[in-house]
């Protein structure tokens, strides 16, 4: 194996560590705050679910969507 190599691995382990941190930090405050909305406008237990999972559902997708277009772009820059 060549030396670099495992440089490499080490530097894509960080990153992947440091996203996936900054993604829990950010959904765990999402979930803080749909939890008071739901509590502030006293809706009930199914639409406090829904708008719970529905907050999560579009940050999570954001996210996913977010890396894939990030991995296209960086194939596109690499073509070239």
């Amino acid at each position: 194996m060549k030396p670099g190599r495992s440089n490499r691995a080490v530097r894509i382990c960080a990153g992947f560590v440091s996203r996936l941190g900054f993604l829990i930090v950010i959904l765990v405050l999402l979930l803080f705050l749909s939890v008071g909305y739901s509590i502030v406008h006293h809706h009930g237990i199914l639409i406090s679910t829904l708008a719970i999972v529905g907050v999560q559902v579009v940050a999570q997708g954001s996210y996913f969507w977010g890396l894939v277009a990030r991995s296209i772009a960086g194939s596109v820059a690499n073509l070239t």
